[in-house]
């Protein structure tokens, strides 16, 4: 079965390390896409202030070799970059292909990465190339995959079960065919129950799929 990985790594064993720290204010998120050819990571995210004077700042980050804007955004942007090979990548260490890079999301001076691993001997090998390279990781949590969607969306089981009921019932449909009760009633639940799972279940849903996450830091893991 596949086991999800989520650690936190320096960006000085990955990407964009100076460039980081010269805008701490900035996120960065590499954009998760099915590679037809060439690089593997050739989108970047990049969220915040500042954005007019980022590719002054990646000129000197050896990990860059070119910065392009492709899609200025209302607080943000999409940018092609070309990585330069002067830099130790962790994900070097997925060497078994089996492994793939779900979600990498940076600010300050540290990634967030969520890594899938087809064998917990993909894993194992990727903890000692870590070892033997003297890349340092803080493991956040590691699971096995049961429901790809609920990964995906940060969802919890009783938020996706929630609402997909309402969704069934036509809570969302316009105008609404139930009412919120109607959901509750439906799950054998309090409709204030039903009201928070839907709430923090469409929450959780909208900010993976349409914002530029913050890396999450270990209270929001609990």
């Amino acid at each position: 079965m596949s086991i999800i990985g989520e650690f936190h790594v320096s960006a000085d064993d990955f990407v964009l390390a100076q460039t980081m720290s010269q805008k701490p204010d900035l996120r960065f998120e590499l954009e998760r896409f099915i590679p037809i050819a060439g690089s593997m990571m050739p989108y970047l995210w990049v969220g915040g202030n500042g954005l007019r004077s980022l590719q002054t700042a990646t000129a000197a980050d050896p990990t860059v070799e070119n910065l392009r804007l492709i899609d200025p955004l209302n607080g943000g942007g999409l940018f092609h970059v070309e990585w330069g090979k002067t830099h130790q990548m962790v994900t070097a260490g997925c060497t078994n292909g089996d492994e793939a890079l779900v979600q990498a999301v940076g600010q300050e001076d540290e990634w967030f990465l969520k890594i899938r691993f087809g064998t917990r001997k993909s894993l194992g090998s990727f903890q000692s190339y870590c070892d033997t390279h003297d890349i340092d990781f803080d493991l956040l949590r590691l699971y096995d995959i049961q429901a790809p969607k609920l990964a995906q969306y940060d969802m919890s089981a009783r938020q996706r079960d929630a609402i997909v009921a309402a969704l069934k019932l036509g809570y969302f449909d316009v105008p609404r065919n139930c009412a919120l009760s109607d959901v509750a009633a439906e799950l054998d639940l309090s409709v204030n129950a039903v009201s928070e799972r839907i709430r923090r279940g469409e929450a959780n849903m909208f900010r993976s799929a349409l914002t530029i996450p913050r890396p999450p830091h270990r209270t929001d893991l609990q």
